[in-house]
C-alpha cells in the first residue's frame, strides 16, 4: 500500500477527503469535520401534506 493509503486506514487522515484531521491515529478509519454527515440531517421530520384527504374523493 501506498503511504496516504496506511495514513487514511490508520485514522491520521480522513477517508472522505485525505485530509489532515487532528494527529492522531486512533487504528481505524475516520471523517474529519467537514466529511462527516450533519446530524441535523439525519433527524428532520417530514411535513405533513396539506392536501391529506385529496384522493379519497376521486373514486365517487
Amino acid at each position: 500500500m501506498g503511504e496516504i493509503v496506511e495514513q487514511i486506514m490508520e485514522g491520521f487522515l480522513c477517508e472522505g477527503c485525505a485530509g489532515f484531521i487532528d494527529g492522531d491515529e486512533p487504528g481505524f478509519p475516520r471523517k474529519c469535520s467537514s466529511c462527516k454527515p450533519s446530524k441535523s440531517k439525519h433527524k428532520r421530520k417530514r411535513k405533513k401534506s396539506k392536501h391529506r384527504g385529496q384522493n379519497a374523493n376521486i373514486n365517487q
